[in-house]
Order: structure tokens, then C-alpha cells, then sequence
């Protein structure tokens, strides 16, 4: 038996005062416990050797779907791979909006729009009882997503349900040509701003060195480590360095424009030619996210929203700073793609294309 069960068990009953009775109902639980482990491990040998294929491809996939607009894009992404690579049938499991559907702290909704703004791409959701079957006898965590990892249980296991941080930007870069023609966002989303955003476009598309400057509430919240003001300040006259005889203009979005307003820059930055883009609310993150995707640098808090925002700019020469002190796997994800070149300054990481 697995010590932490065992322990588990003893501490349980600890509270039992005669220790013939105590010892009678530890000897009960081990052998409740034992009986269902053997039965469990049983079922899992039989599920493991009903699912193992030899050298051969997997006859259906389901992916999980969560999170924001940036993790829809990148899900399909992977899926959209797996079905290029392999010709293997791809379904979505997007129950977890219905179930859950909130940030990472809990105070905005996250919505399933990937469908809403492509209309066209195709998108086969899996059934509740495909979902329930798949989850229960066939789920493979792959955190963070390895792509050697997935191409090896894409050749070992019949049914696969993928549990996934599913960024990876070798297999966007890989696909490049394709992925942007499915998500074409002057097609879709050129037509959904208002007049307020075409100013903004405009603005953007107009100047000769736009820089996005990204500032997501959650990754200035308790749970992730704080980040300096003057990294934005630092990052920004970065920028400037960088771009020489350019002057570059800064667009500010955000999640929480009053925080930023009030805590970030209300310190002395007049030396800088900046605008706060605010109007576009949590429903609308994928506005903000089609400008950032119009400028030619990124400066962010962490977000993989700016993130993936950087990928789909088409400067050859762009940036990408985010703090080094928060980048957690962002940073692994660039440097195991090598189309980018990663360097540290004080407290960020600087990212260009190789």
C-alpha cells in the first residue's frame, strides 16, 4: 500500500480511544483500500493494453479547451497539427466554459469566442458522453505541451484525451502560412471595430513605430511574484533605444485600465509618447488583441494573451519584453522554438526573431 494512504488511514483514526477497536477499523479500511486498488489497477492494465497501438496512428483525439481567447487560438492550433500531421479525426471538449469559465483569479468571465470571430474554421465538439468516456479511460496530461512527447502518444495509444498547456510555437511556425490564413484578422475582426477602435487602428497603423503595452490585472496579483514600476518604464526606454531614428508611440491596453491609471502610470513618464486604449471590455479581449497584433513591438506583465499576440505581428524586426522575474515557461516556449533569440536585461527577458 502507498505509505501516504497508510499514514493517511492512521491519522483517521487516531481519535478512537480503545485501541482494539481502533486497530479493527484500520485492518477494514486496508482492506476496503486494497481491494479497490487492486480492482483500479487492474482496470488500468486492461484500459493500457486495450488502448496501446504499435507503431501506428491514433484513430480520434479530444482536446481539451480552457481559458481565454489566446488559449482557444493556440488549442486549435495544436489540434489543426495533429490533424495536418497525422490525419487524425481532432474533436474540443469545451465543456469548462459551461463548468467554470473564469480568469486565473476569478473575476472575469473567459468566453468561448474562437467561433464567433472565424465562423468559418472547422471545429467538431465532442459529445457529453465521448467526453465523459475519453476523460475517464483515456486522459493524458502533457504540461507543459512537448511536441516529441505528443508525436510519440500519437504512435502509441488508439484514443487520446489531451489535457494541455497547448502553446507551442514551433508547430504555429511550422504551419505559419496556413494558420494565418485561417485566422485572418483584418478579414474577421477589421469589420467588427467601431468607430472608436478604427481610430486606434488608424492611429496604430499610421505611426512609424507602434509599441502594445500589455498589462493584465492577474499577473500583478498576490499569486504571481510582484513586478517592479520601473520595469514598464525600463522596458519602454528599451524600445526606444532599439528603434534609432523612430520615435515610437505606446498603446496601453488592459484588463483593469483604472489600476494602471492610478498605480503604474501615475508616476512621471511625459517623456514618453503614450495613449491608453480602454472601451473594449472582457467580451471583447479579442479587439485588443487584433491592435496589438498591428503594432511592431510588445511590451507586457507576463500575459500569454500578449504573448500570442506577439506571434501574429508581421514586423520582421519585432520585440517582445516581458519581466524576468514572472516569465515562468513563456521563456521555455521561445527558446525551444529556435526562430527567436532570447537575452536578458536587468529585469526582463528581450525577445527577437533570429
Amino acid at each position: 500500500m502507498d505509505k501516504n494512504i497508510e499514514n493517511a488511514i492512521n491519522n483517521f483514526v487516531w481519535f478512537i480511544p480503545i485501541k482494539k477497536i481502533r486497530n479493527s477499523v484500520i485492518e477494514i479500511l486496508f482492506y476496503i483500500v486494497n481491494k479497490n486498488y487492486n480492482i483500479e489497477k487492474k482496470l488500468s492494465c486492461f484500459i493500457d493494453h486495450y488502448n496501446t497501438i504499435d507503431n501506428k496512428k491514433a484513430e480520434c483525439v479530444i482536446i481539451k479547451m480552457a481559458g481565454g481567447f489566446t488559449d482557444q487560438l493556440f488549442t486549435y492550433v495544436i489540434g489543426k497539427y495533429i490533424n495536418t500531421e497525422y490525419d487524425i479525426k481532432v474533436k474540443y471538449d469545451n465543456s469548462w466554459y459551461k463548468d467554470y469559465g473564469m480568469d486565473n483569479i476569478g473575476k472575469n468571465s473567459r468566453n468561448f469566442e474562437l467561433t464567433n470571430v472565424f465562423p468559418n474554421i472547422p471545429f467538431e465538439i465532442a459529445t457529453e458522453e465521448e467526453i465523459n468516456i475519453f476523460s475517464s479511460l483515456f486522459n493524458f496530461t502533457l504540461f507543459p505541451l512537448n511536441i516529441n512527447e505528443l508525436n510519440s502518444l500519437l504512435y502509441k495509444k488508439r484514443y487520446i484525451y489531451l489535457t494541455s498547456r497547448y502553446m507551442e510555437i514551433s508547430v504555429y511556425l511550422k504551419y505559419k502560412e496556413l494558420f494565418d490564413n485561417i485566422f485572418d484578422f483584418d478579414k474577421y475582426l477589421f469589420p467588427k471595430l467601431d468607430a472608436k477602435n478604427i481610430d486606434i487602428y488608424q492611429k496604430i497603423t499610421s505611426c512609424s513605430c507602434p509599441v502594445a503595452i500589455h498589462i493584465r490585472l492577474g499577473d500583478l496579483s498576490n499569486e504571481f511574484k510582484s513586478i517592479d514600476n520601473n520595469y514598464f518604464m525600463n522596458a519602454m526606454n528599451t524600445i526606444v533605444s532599439e528603434a534609432g531614428q523612430l520615435k515610437p508611440k505606446f498603446f496601453i491596453f488592459s484588463n483593469d485600465m483604472d489600476y494602471v491609471k492610478n498605480n503604474i502610470f501615475k508616476k512621471d513618464f511625459s517623456n514618453f509618447d503614450y495613449e491608453f486604449v480602454d472601451g473594449n471590455d472582457n467580451d471583447k479581449g479579442y479587439i485588443d488583441f487584433y491592435l496589438m497584433s498591428k503594432c511592431n513591438h510588445i511590451i507586457a506583465s507576463l500575459s500569454r494573451f500578449a504573448f500570442g499576440a506577439y506571434n501574429f505581428i508581421k514586423n520582421n524586426n519585432k520585440i517582445f519584453i516581458l519581466p524576468k522575474n514572472n516569465a515562468y515557461g513563456i521563456i521555455d516556449d521561445f527558446n525551444n522554438s529556435n526562430f527567436y533569440e532570447v537575452n536578458e536585461s536587468n529585469d526582463k527577458f528581450i525577445i527577437k526573431p533570429k
